[in-house]
């Protein structure tokens, strides 16, 4: 992680599909990072994987949500 991975803005996020690491990087909250991940040939299927190096309560920020989240992932189109 870089020196933005100490601002509350950023998150260091990794992906992983089919167990290969994909995207490695800082992103800003509430950023998009739009990924072209080839599928396998002959593949129906991957697995996705993700990690951040923190979670985030609403609840912390006024909200009475008091689930405990981390990234979100948008849906995505098969092709």
């Amino acid at each position: 992680p870089d020196e933005h991975s100490l601002e509350p803005s950023f998150l260091h996020v990794r992906l992983w599909a089919d167990s290969r690491l994909v995207f490695e990087g800082e992103v800003k909250r509430s950023s998009a990072v739009f990924l072209d991940i080839p599928a396998a040939p002959g593949r129906t299927h991957m697995v996705i994987e993700s990690e951040v190096n923190r979670l985030w309560r609403p609840r912390d920020f006024g909200s009475d949500d008091s689930r405990v989240l981390g990234l979100s992932i948008r849906d995505w189109i098969w092709e």
